[in-house]
Protein backbone atom coordinates (compact mmCIF):
# COMPACT_ATOMS: atom_id res chain seq x y z
CA UNK A 1 0.00 0.00 0.00
CA UNK A 2 0.93 3.65 -0.30
CA UNK A 3 1.19 4.15 3.22
CA UNK A 4 3.62 1.20 3.52
CA UNK A 5 5.88 2.63 1.00
CA UNK A 6 5.62 5.78 2.82
CA UNK A 7 6.83 4.34 5.86
CA UNK A 8 9.39 2.54 4.48
CA UNK A 9 10.99 4.81 3.05
CA UNK A 10 11.12 6.97 6.23
CA UNK A 11 12.51 4.06 8.09
CA UNK A 12 15.55 4.06 5.39
CA UNK A 13 16.04 7.76 5.71
CA UNK A 14 16.15 7.66 9.85
CA UNK A 15 18.53 3.80 9.86
CA UNK A 16 20.99 6.35 7.41
CA UNK A 17 21.11 8.73 9.53
CA UNK A 18 18.78 11.35 7.70
CA UNK A 19 15.99 13.19 9.81
CA UNK A 20 13.52 12.91 6.77
CA UNK A 21 12.21 12.44 3.17
CA UNK A 22 13.56 15.61 2.41
CA UNK A 23 16.99 15.07 3.70
CA UNK A 24 16.58 11.90 1.67
CA UNK A 25 15.67 13.76 -1.23
CA UNK A 26 18.62 16.26 -0.94
CA UNK A 27 21.44 13.63 -0.12
CA UNK A 28 19.67 12.12 -3.81
CA UNK A 29 20.33 15.01 -5.70
CA UNK A 30 23.90 15.31 -4.22
CA UNK A 31 24.45 11.76 -5.80
CA UNK A 32 25.26 10.55 -2.01
CA UNK A 33 22.56 7.91 -2.56
CA UNK A 34 21.46 6.32 -5.78
CA UNK A 35 17.65 5.93 -7.41
CA UNK A 36 17.76 1.95 -7.84
CA UNK A 37 18.46 2.49 -3.68
CA UNK A 38 14.86 3.94 -3.30
CA UNK A 39 13.36 1.82 -5.89
CA UNK A 40 14.25 -1.53 -4.52
CA UNK A 41 12.17 -0.18 -1.04
CA UNK A 42 8.48 0.88 -3.87
CA UNK A 43 8.59 -1.03 -6.42
CA UNK A 44 8.49 -5.03 -6.46
CA UNK A 45 11.75 -7.19 -7.11
CA UNK A 46 10.36 -9.20 -9.83
CA UNK A 47 9.46 -5.53 -11.32
CA UNK A 48 13.18 -4.13 -11.05
CA UNK A 49 15.18 -7.87 -12.52
CA UNK A 50 12.97 -7.43 -15.74
CA UNK A 51 15.57 -7.17 -18.68
CA UNK A 52 16.56 -3.30 -19.27
CA UNK A 53 16.72 -2.03 -22.86
CA UNK A 54 19.70 -1.23 -23.92
CA UNK A 55 20.61 2.67 -23.59
CA UNK A 56 22.73 3.75 -26.53
CA UNK A 57 25.83 6.11 -25.94
CA UNK A 58 24.35 9.92 -26.76
CA UNK A 59 26.68 12.60 -28.53
CA UNK A 60 27.43 14.24 -25.60
CA UNK A 61 28.30 11.47 -23.47
CA UNK A 62 31.08 10.38 -25.81
CA UNK A 63 31.83 13.98 -25.84
CA UNK A 64 32.35 14.09 -22.38
CA UNK A 65 34.39 11.14 -22.06
CA UNK A 66 36.72 12.14 -25.00
CA UNK A 67 37.09 15.71 -23.36
CA UNK A 68 37.85 14.33 -19.55
CA UNK A 69 39.82 11.36 -21.07
CA UNK A 70 37.83 8.65 -19.25
CA UNK A 71 38.59 6.20 -21.67
CA UNK A 72 37.66 3.17 -19.34
CA UNK A 73 37.29 5.56 -16.68
CA UNK A 74 39.64 6.71 -13.78
CA UNK A 75 38.14 7.31 -11.05
CA UNK A 76 34.65 5.13 -9.85
CA UNK A 77 31.54 6.85 -8.42
CA UNK A 78 30.13 4.31 -6.15
CA UNK A 79 29.67 1.99 -9.30
CA UNK A 80 27.84 4.79 -11.26
CA UNK A 81 29.31 5.17 -14.93
CA UNK A 82 29.19 8.19 -17.19
CA UNK A 83 29.28 10.84 -14.98
CA UNK A 84 31.46 14.16 -15.61
CA UNK A 85 35.00 13.74 -13.22
CA UNK A 86 37.64 16.35 -12.71
CA UNK A 87 40.75 16.51 -10.66
CA UNK A 88 41.18 19.23 -7.99
CA UNK A 89 44.28 21.61 -8.75
CA UNK A 90 44.54 22.24 -5.49
CA UNK A 91 46.09 18.61 -4.68
CA UNK A 92 46.25 16.88 -8.03
CA UNK A 93 45.65 13.29 -6.85
CA UNK A 94 47.16 10.37 -8.80
CA UNK A 95 46.09 6.62 -8.41
CA UNK A 96 46.62 5.39 -4.75
CA UNK A 97 46.24 8.36 -3.05
CA UNK A 98 42.71 8.53 -1.02
CA UNK A 99 40.27 10.25 -2.60
CA UNK A 100 36.99 11.78 -2.04
CA UNK A 101 34.41 13.68 -4.44
CA UNK A 102 32.45 16.64 -4.34
CA UNK A 103 29.40 17.15 -6.07
CA UNK A 104 29.61 20.63 -7.78
CA UNK A 105 27.33 22.87 -8.79
CA UNK A 106 26.77 22.11 -12.73
CA UNK A 107 29.90 20.70 -13.14
CA UNK A 108 29.92 16.77 -11.86
CA UNK A 109 32.52 15.72 -9.46
CA UNK A 110 35.60 17.24 -8.52
CA UNK A 111 38.22 14.35 -7.00
CA UNK A 112 40.55 15.15 -4.43
CA UNK A 113 43.04 13.84 -2.06
CA UNK A 114 41.44 12.79 1.06
CA UNK A 115 43.24 15.69 3.17
CA UNK A 116 42.84 18.41 1.25
CA UNK A 117 42.53 21.68 2.45
CA UNK A 118 40.25 22.81 -0.03
CA UNK A 119 38.21 20.03 0.29
CA UNK A 120 37.80 19.74 4.26
CA UNK A 121 36.40 23.54 4.08
CA UNK A 122 33.35 22.03 1.84
CA UNK A 123 29.93 20.94 2.29
CA UNK A 124 30.29 17.68 4.01
CA UNK A 125 26.83 16.97 2.68
CA UNK A 126 28.46 17.35 -0.77
CA UNK A 127 30.79 14.79 -0.36
CA UNK A 128 30.88 11.42 -2.11
CA UNK A 129 32.92 8.33 -2.06
CA UNK A 130 35.12 7.54 -4.89
CA UNK A 131 37.47 5.06 -5.40
CA UNK A 132 40.31 4.39 -8.39
CA UNK A 133 39.41 2.01 -11.02
CA UNK A 134 42.32 -0.60 -10.86
CA UNK A 135 41.88 -1.26 -14.45
CA UNK A 136 42.23 2.14 -16.16
CA UNK A 137 45.72 2.15 -16.76
CA UNK A 138 45.92 5.96 -17.12
CA UNK A 139 48.70 8.49 -16.37
CA UNK A 140 48.54 11.39 -13.53
CA UNK A 141 50.33 14.42 -13.63
CA UNK A 142 52.30 14.67 -10.04
CA UNK A 143 54.74 17.41 -9.53
CA UNK A 144 58.21 16.60 -8.12
CA UNK A 145 60.44 19.59 -6.37
CA UNK A 146 64.53 19.11 -6.22
CA UNK A 147 66.15 20.94 -4.88
CA UNK A 148 70.37 20.42 -5.80
CA UNK A 149 73.85 22.35 -6.36
CA UNK A 150 74.05 24.84 -8.81
CA UNK A 151 76.56 23.12 -10.98
CA UNK A 152 76.71 22.34 -14.88
CA UNK A 153 75.15 18.95 -16.32
CA UNK A 154 72.81 18.61 -12.92
CA UNK A 155 69.67 19.36 -15.15
CA UNK A 156 70.73 16.66 -17.65
CA UNK A 157 71.42 14.18 -14.67
CA UNK A 158 68.05 14.34 -12.95
CA UNK A 159 65.88 14.44 -16.38
CA UNK A 160 67.55 11.24 -17.03
CA UNK A 161 66.65 9.41 -13.38
CA UNK A 162 63.30 10.39 -13.98
CA UNK A 163 63.41 8.82 -17.12
CA UNK A 164 64.96 5.88 -16.15
CA UNK A 165 62.01 4.57 -14.65
CA UNK A 166 59.91 4.53 -17.79
CA UNK A 167 58.16 8.28 -16.48
CA UNK A 168 58.16 11.31 -19.40
CA UNK A 169 58.40 14.53 -17.85
CA UNK A 170 55.74 16.61 -19.24
CA UNK A 171 57.18 19.86 -17.91
CA UNK A 172 60.41 21.11 -16.06
CA UNK A 173 61.40 24.67 -14.80
CA UNK A 174 63.97 25.91 -12.52
CA UNK A 175 65.11 28.73 -11.06
CA UNK A 176 69.08 29.31 -9.27
CA UNK A 177 68.73 30.47 -5.45
CA UNK A 178 71.73 32.54 -3.82
CA UNK A 179 72.80 29.89 -2.05
CA UNK A 180 74.32 28.12 -4.85
CA UNK A 181 71.27 25.08 -4.88
CA UNK A 182 69.36 25.53 -7.58
CA UNK A 183 65.20 24.59 -7.25
CA UNK A 184 63.69 22.60 -9.85
CA UNK A 185 60.09 21.61 -10.44
CA UNK A 186 59.36 18.39 -12.65
CA UNK A 187 55.52 18.18 -14.45
CA UNK A 188 55.88 13.89 -14.76
CA UNK A 189 53.06 11.36 -15.70
CA UNK A 190 53.30 8.54 -13.71
CA UNK A 191 50.39 5.81 -12.86
CA UNK A 192 50.48 5.05 -9.51
CA UNK A 193 52.22 5.77 -6.16
CA UNK A 194 54.16 2.91 -6.32
CA UNK A 195 56.40 4.52 -9.47
CA UNK A 196 55.88 7.97 -7.94
CA UNK A 197 58.45 6.61 -5.04
CA UNK A 198 60.64 4.42 -7.80
CA UNK A 199 61.37 8.23 -9.03
CA UNK A 200 61.97 10.02 -6.00
CA UNK A 201 64.62 7.33 -4.99
CA UNK A 202 65.82 7.84 -8.55
CA UNK A 203 66.27 11.70 -8.05
CA UNK A 204 67.73 10.87 -4.32
CA UNK A 205 70.70 9.17 -5.37
CA UNK A 206 72.16 11.18 -7.52
CA UNK A 207 75.47 12.97 -6.28
CA UNK A 208 74.32 17.19 -5.81
CA UNK A 209 70.64 16.39 -4.53
CA UNK A 210 69.81 18.56 -1.39
CA UNK A 211 66.09 17.12 -1.05
CA UNK A 212 63.03 15.73 -3.27
CA UNK A 213 59.55 16.32 -2.35
CA UNK A 214 56.44 15.38 -3.86
CA UNK A 215 54.22 19.15 -4.31
CA UNK A 216 50.56 19.99 -4.79
CA UNK A 217 49.30 23.17 -5.95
Amino acid sequence: SKLLKETQVERYAKENGYHDTNGLLSALGYGKILPIDLLRLVIPKEQLEEQKPVKEESTITRLVKKITHRTGGQVKVRGVEDILISFGKCCSPVPGDSIVGYVTRGKGVSVHVSDCSKLLATDPDRRVSVEWDKGAGVSRIAKIRVVCVNRPGMLQAMSEAITSQGVNISQATARSDDDQSAVNIFDVEITGLDQLRHVIQSLEKLKGIVSVERVRD
